[in-house]
């Protein structure tokens, strides 16, 4: 009874640790990419962000190859961990760093945000897929989202709060404190776990997969087709932001922006997520998108 008890208690401690993570690595992601667009806008001229974009892209391709390899390699548990300390640790480097070199910083800031979080995100919920079985881990991740939707609106109210406060560089220390301490809990969530390496798939070239598979292919162009039109329509958002708004009020634009954007994702996950299929089926559920662009677009048409 007592071993029950302690592993019950051991399994409640390591969800408080996973939830903790949730909600630290949301709340970087959001109030880094509050600060990363005030420092791009401030620092450059937005006909810079389409170079941007696509330096992201590059590196985001080479990053994911380099980050699957080495969780197949590693597995998650190992891997993961250090991984997330080693993010702390850059944004220890671009806090120091921006008060001599704000356009550089400002470019690995840009990269750092938007492809390492994003491998980071991945990276924990591999963790988490791995630390239980289907059943638990669906219940598990279902209690995360409250938790990272909760860290995304506090990470971005904090980063709004603490550039006025004090300055944007106190910003980044707040990011890799986060960071740091995302990998330190996320050591006690796989305590007990091998870590085992996972077994790497036969290798198989990229494009024979795409050649050899016709939903695949479809599927590539209609990512490569939203991926350009959210493109386009970010540039038209902050192109207009940088002739509207004044750099000190930036900042608490897009913190504000991204709280909406985290309420706003969650009442749709809980309102019409869950339903969205059995009423559209994929396909209609797939068109919501681009329908919703058309329809922002012809309105922006009509009444600019």
């Amino acid at each position: 009874m007592n071993i029950i008890a302690g592993t019950k208690l051991n399994d409640r401690f390591t969800v408080i640790f996973a939830a903790s993570v949730a909600l630290m690595m949301i709340g970087h992601l959001q109030g880094g990419k509050t600060i990363r667009d005030a420092l791009f806008l401030s620092n450059f001229d937005v006909t810079q962000l389409p170079k941007i974009m696509i330096a992201t892209a590059v590196f985001s391709a080479f990053a994911v190859v380099a980050f699957s390899r080495m969780l197949s390699r590693h597995g998650p548990a190992r891997f993961i961990p250090p991984l997330y300390i080693f993010s702390g640790l850059i944004s220890v480097g671009e806090w120091v760093g921006l008060a001599f070199w704000p356009h550089i910083v400002t470019i690995i800031l840009y990269l750092h945000i938007t492809v390492i979080d994003s491998l980071l995100i991945s990276g924990f919920y591999s963790i988490i897929n791995e630390r239980y079985d289907p059943y638990s881990a669906k219940r598990v991740i279902s209690r995360m989202v409250i938790f990272a939707t909760l860290g995304g609106i506090l990470g971005a109210a904090a980063a709004s709060v603490i550039a006025k406060m004090a300055d944007i560089r106190t910003v980044l220390a707040m990011l890799a404190l986060l960071h740091i301490l995302s990998g330190v809990a996320l050591y006690q969530v796989i305590r007990g776990q091998t870590g085992g390496k996972s077994r790497p798939a036969p290798h198989r070239g990229i494009l024979k997969i795409v050649k050899q598979n016709t939903l695949i292919q479809r599927m590539a162009l209609l990512m490569l087709t939203l991926a350009a039109a959210v493109a386009l329509l970010d540039y038209l958002f902050k192109a207009t932001l940088q002739v509207t708004l004044s750099k000190a009020e930036l900042v608490t634009f897009f913190a504000y922006f991204y709280i909406a954007i985290d309420i706003g994702s969650l009442l749709l996950q809980t309102i019409v997520g869950s339903n969205a299929l059995r009423w559209f089926g994929l396909c209609g559920t797939i068109s919501v998108l681009p329908l919703g662009i058309i329809f922002g677009g012809l309105m922006t048409f009509v009444f600019r």
